[in-house]
C-alpha cells in the first residue's frame, strides 16, 4: 500500500521542516524563512494547494508538495520536499502527478522551482518531466541554487 496523501494540519509543520532537513541540509536562518512563507501564504491571496504524504500505518510524514500562484498571471512555484532515497524509490512521481493536477486545476501557464544546486536528484527529477534551469541565484546564506521553468501549454 502507498502512502497516503492528505492537507497538512498545523501540527505537520515540525515534521515538515524536519523532512526539508532531511532532504538538503539548510542553515536554520534559511529553513525558518521557507517555514514561515509557507505558513503565511493563505495571507498574500494567492491560491495553493499543499500537501503530505504519510505513511498509512504509522502516520510519519514522508514528503511535502505544494504549488502557490505567483504574482504574474498563470505562474505557479512548485514545491517538492523528500529525502533523496524517497525519490528514488518512486515516491516522487505520485505526488509529482498531484502537483500537475492542481496546476491544470488552478489554471498555470508557467511553473517553475528554486532548489540547491546540491539537490541533484530533485534536480535531475524535474528535469526529466521538462523543467530547464533558467537562471542561478544565491541565497542569503550564500548557498547556490538553480531556477527551473516549464511551459504548461506546449
Amino acid at each position: 500500500m502507498g502512502p497516503t496523501l492528505r492537507q497538512p494540519t498545523d501540527a505537520d509543520w515540525p515534521a515538515i521542516l524536519a523532512l526539508l532537513h532531511a532532504a538538503a541540509p539548510v542553515n536554520m536562518v534559511e529553513s525558518a524563512r521557507w517555514l514561515e512563507q509557507r505558513r503565511r501564504f493563505d495571507e498574500s491571496g494567492y491560491p495553493r494547494r499543499h500537501h503530505v504524504a504519510a505513511d498509512p500505518t504509522t502516520g510519519l510524514l514522508l514528503a511535502y508538495a505544494g504549488v502557490e500562484a505567483a504574482p504574474e498571471p498563470g505562474l505557479f512555484r512548485v514545491l517538492l520536499v523528500l529525502p533523496p532515497t524517497l525519490l528514488r524509490e518512486g515516491l516522487g512521481e505520485p505526488l509529482y502527478e498531484r502537483l500537475r493536477a492542481d496546476l491544470a486545476e488552478l489554471g498555470a501557464t508557467h511553473a517553475y522551482l528554486l532548489e540547491s544546486e546540491r539537490e541533484r536528484d530533485l534536480l535531475d527529477f524535474f528535469a526529466a518531466r521538462g523543467f530547464a534551469a533558467t537562471r542561478w541565484e544565491t541565497l542569503a546564506d550564500g548557498e547556490p541554487c538553480v531556477v527551473l521553468e516549464s511551459s504548461l501549454t506546449e
